[in-house]
């Protein structure tokens, strides 16, 4: 078998590299070889523009969209239209000149508003390096009397609401602080971040609804309390909801039964009356009580003197109410009287009428011997 395997088997030349091995090589040949003509592109891209690197004349028309048409004074025709561009392709897209643009012999050459400059890519006109710092100040003066305003326990004093999300200023306040007296509503218009309120004689500026929920940061306390204020705000506006709720049922039945409803509210007024008038039975015994107990104490302390009844009344009505008119009157015009009926029919103190101070008075004496213990009144 092996004879005639090496029979059969083909000469085969080692100096020769196998198939394999040959299309692996010519895939590595042929990724080198596209590197190599990419580099070389690119290097040739390079050398044609000029020095520095910077692109060509040519390349720059090349590069531009289009060509702008004129509208400097000197540059229109006798009808007022534009006229041809001068300087660029004509065979390029023939644009309006941009928006705030002075354009001459196809190019945007400067702006006609002095806060703008023309953009590097000469095709738009751009807020100016003073502006921008101009915009910044006043961005962040109203940033920080909006946080006075909302975080402040008295606010800002010359805020005012607005329909938008945040307080608004006025433009005169603004105008007083350092490097912003050139500031104008129209300049305050260029920006989203600004919200103009010029409905009224005053006109006003805050900070934008989007600069409100996308931009603005308040400090860490101030929005804790934010949100406590706002959870308690949904809390009672969820009761008044519910209690809003309910007496709009019972106006809708009182007003659908009004017999029913009169009977049920005669009830309960009735119902509500008898249990004042047993809390307040409760009350007067027990206040009745307590003043009997001080009577007899002071009439027990000194049983060799006669005391006058409205004498008695008066020290103990002092005595409970010493700064309360309204007690000393319910002591002498509601319970005293009870006491005295108590009084009246216990035969441990003597009753007697005397003349006082050419008056006869009532006169009470303890007569009994003395307790032991007596009733505490608190």
């Amino acid at each position: 078998q092996p004879q005639l395997y090496q029979q059969a088997a083909p000469e085969y030349d080692h100096d020769e590299a196998p198939p394999r091995r040959k299309w692996g090589l010519f895939a590595i040949f042929s990724v080198v070889a596209v590197v190599v003509a990419f580099v070389a592109a690119q290097f040739l891209d390079t050398s044609n523009a000029g020095v520095g690197g910077l692109p060509t004349a040519t390349k720059v028309h090349q590069e531009l969209p289009s060509c702008f048409l004129s509208n400097a004074p000197d540059m229109k025709g006798e009808d007022g239209e534009p006229l041809p561009m001068v300087g660029c392709d004509m065979s390029l897209k023939r644009l309006a000149c941009p928006d705030r643009g002075i354009c001459q012999n196809g190019f945007l050459q400067s702006c006609s508003d002095p806060r703008f400059d023309v953009a590097e890519t000469k095709n738009i006109c751009i807020l100016s390096e003073i502006s921008n710092v101009t915009m910044s100040l006043v961005e962040q003066t109203l940033v920080e009397w909006t946080i006075e305003d909302k975080c402040g326990l008295s606010g800002c004093e010359f805020a005012r609401k607005s329909s938008s999300m945040g307080p608004v200023f006025p433009l005169q306040k603004l105008q007083e602080g350092e490097n912003l007296t050139s500031v104008d509503m129209e300049f305050l218009k260029l920006s989203p971040d600004f919200h103009v309120d010029d409905d009224d004689e005053v006109v006003f500026v805050g900070l934008s609804d989007g600069y409100m929920e996308d931009k603005l940061v308040l400090p860490f306390v101030c929005s804790c309390f934010l949100f406590f204020v706002a959870v308690l705000a949904a809390v009672l506006k969820v009761a008044f909801g519910w209690l809003g709720f309910g007496t709009g049922i019972m106006w809708k039945l009182t007003m659908a039964y009004p017999l029913v409803s009169l009977v049920c509210l005669a009830v309960l007024v009735f119902l509500r009356n008898r249990r004042r008038q047993r809390e307040e039975g409760r009350r007067l015994i027990q206040d009745v009580a307590n003043v009997r107990e001080l009577a007899y104490r002071k009439l027990m302390n000194d049983p060799e003197t006669e005391h006058v009844v409205l004498h008695l009344r008066d020290e103990i009505a002092y005595e409970l109410y010493p700064m309360s008119k309204t007690g000393r009157r319910y002591i002498n015009m509601t319970v005293w009287k009870h006491v005295v009926g108590e009084v009246r029919v216990d035969n441990r103190v003597e009753k007697t009428e005397r003349m006082v101070q050419g008056r006869p008075r009532d006169v009470w004496r303890w007569v009994a011997a003395a307790r032991q213990t007596a009733v505490s009144f608190e």
